[in-house]
């Protein structure tokens, strides 16, 4: 009877644990599914911004015609030069010589 009630007990704590597995294994998923789903969200916002900086042809266009078109990035931010950048929707467009638009690269 002792060997039945001890069987018993780890019978319910193999499938406590894995309930528990199963439960951890849930939770996952679900943070990996919204990390992947954020990820996209912030590929496509740059690439929606790089289509902007292509289609209106600013590389080699001086900052102030840059700041005239881009009056808020993908974001809804206001574009801001730190260094020789000015960021704008995860871009970095570099500024070269006389504050000009020579290449663009992402952040």
């Amino acid at each position: 009877m002792k060997k039945v009630i001890i069987l018993g007990i780890f019978l319910l704590l193999n499938n406590f644990a894995w309930l528990c597995f199963y439960a951890y294994s849930l939770i996952d998923q679900g943070v990996t599914i919204s990390h992947q789903a954020d990820s996209y969200a912030i590929v496509e916002t740059r690439l929606a911004q790089a289509l902007v900086v292509a289609n209106k042809n600013l590389v080699g266009q001086p900052l102030s015609r840059v700041n005239e078109v881009l009056t808020v990035d993908a974001y809804g931010l206001e574009p801001f030069v730190k260094g020789q950048c000015l960021y704008a929707g995860g871009l970095c467009l570099h500024l070269g010589e006389g504050k000009v638009i020579t290449h663009v690269s992402s952040e």
